[in-house]
């Protein structure tokens, strides 16, 4: 868990971000979160902390409030303690992000996508590898043909010119030939 105490705002007496992680083995996380807690005049004994997400990886919204639940549910179960419920917050709330790690879904498909098959851009949504590469082949394809669009045009544009060009030149000769041709009645 990495923690940052942010400047609170009014109303509020402390106020940190959480970075969670799935309790995995190292290389196997697909998801992760950032919570934003805030520790309102009156806790631990009178009020509860405000939890909510400031940044996620990986989870759907259903998962974030699958995790949402999770805190509210802490809160009320162990809330307005003497000791205060963060420490029982955090341990709920990592619970559900082991358990949304094990069921992951694929951004592309939305079926389940298990850590020995997903991929991870640096974006943060989770693919499976044959959905990321049918995504991919089929933007190369839409690239390819709108290439071919473009070449097209440009092809049909270089033949008018080129007809145009010819038709020129017939005109310069035949207009040459009517030259000469008067010239030589002149001549006469």
């Amino acid at each position: 868990e990495d923690v940052r105490v942010l400047e609170p705002p009014d109303g509020v007496l402390q106020c940190c971000e959480v970075d969670l992680r799935p309790r995995v083995e190292s290389g196997s996380e697909l998801v992760s979160v950032t919570l934003l807690i805030k520790l309102p005049k009156g806790y631990p004994l009178d009020v509860c902390p405000q939890i909510s997400v400031e940044k996620s990886r990986g989870l759907t919204d259903n998962t974030i409030g699958s995790l949402l639940a999770a805190a509210k549910r802490a809160c009320e179960q162990y809330g307005k303690q003497e000791d205060g419920c963060i420490s029982f917050v955090l341990a709920e709330v990592s619970e559900a992000l082991d358990a949304a790690n094990d069921e992951c879904d694929c951004s592309i498909c939305l079926d389940a996508c298990p850590t020995s098959v997903a991929v991870l851009p640096s974006c943060g949504h989770i693919f499976h590898g044959h959905c990321i590469k049918y995504w991919a082949d089929l933007k190369d394809k839409e690239l390819d043909e709108k290439a071919d669009e473009t070449s097209g045009a440009t092809r049909t544009m270089h033949q008018s010119l080129l007809r145009e060009v010819d038709e020129g030149a017939a005109r310069d000769l035949a207009l040459s030939e009517r030259i000469d041709e008067l010239s030589f009645s002149l001549k006469r």
